[in-house]
């Protein structure tokens, strides 16, 4: 998995599932190679893409069978979601700074700036709708203080498949219904801005959003 934005790339693996018995049966050799350590571990590594700032790629390797499952990066910090329900947050110089709890399922993170969404399982399903959340943490000067906790609307019968923030830092997304909606700050309350469902039907279920800007849905047709 991976994720990007200005300021560089993070990019991860999962760790790799073996049990009681596989272990007592590696090898010598593979317990003293630093590689082949590496690739049953969950490992993140960032690449800066700010060469003047001074930073250097960094790697950080997880262990006791701690996975990642999620990213996101903003302005000076990287967020890992991890299958201990974990979010690790890292400073773009590789140092961890905090450690937040999530007490149930996240489903997936995105961030911007100062600013971490996090859209969870918040109960079960109820008349095919989906029971989701999203928290906003502000992540500037180490305050992570939830800044609001408010529903997360999709479809019926739909998953979400795409969450990000456009340009201008507007909080998308995007199901697999077709339907493109955003959240307004000022209000907490979603809107529906598009429905590829109803434009184009014959496709709607092929389309990636790139990204937002200016108001305009940047997609592509996936074969």
């Amino acid at each position: 998995m991976a994720c990007l934005n200005y300021s560089g790339m993070m990019i991860a693996n999962a760790a790799i599932e073996a049990d009681e018995d596989a272990y007592e049966n590696e090898s010598q050799s593979d317990m003293h190679d630093d590689n082949a350590q590496r690739r049953k571990h969950s490992n993140i590594e960032f690449r800066p893409f700010s060469e003047w700032k001074n930073m250097k790629p960094w790697t950080y390797m997880f262990k006791n069978g701690e996975s990642v499952e999620c990213m996101a990066i903003g302005t000076s910090w990287c967020g890992v979601l991890t299958s201990h329900n974990y979010i690790r947050v890292f400073s773009h110089s590789g140092i961890q700074k905090h450690i937040i709890c999530q007490g149930t399922p996240v489903v997936t993170m995105a961030g911007y700036e100062s600013l971490l969404a996090v859209v969870y399982h918040a109960g079960p399903s109820v008349l095919n709708c989906q029971t989701m959340r999203v928290k906003i943490v502000n992540m500037a000067n180490r305050d992570y203080r939830v800044l609001m906790d408010t529903e997360f609307p999709i479809s019926r019968n739909a998953n979400l498949i795409w969450l990000s923030f456009s340009e201008e830092g507007q909080l998308c997304s995007f199901d697999t219904e077709g339907v493109v909606r955003a959240f307004t700050f000022q209000s907490q309350q979603w809107s529906p801005i598009y429905d590829f469902k109803q434009s184009h039907a014959e496709v709607y279920n092929q389309v990636w959003i790139v990204g937002v800007m200016d108001g305009e849905i940047l997609a592509i047709i996936m074969p």
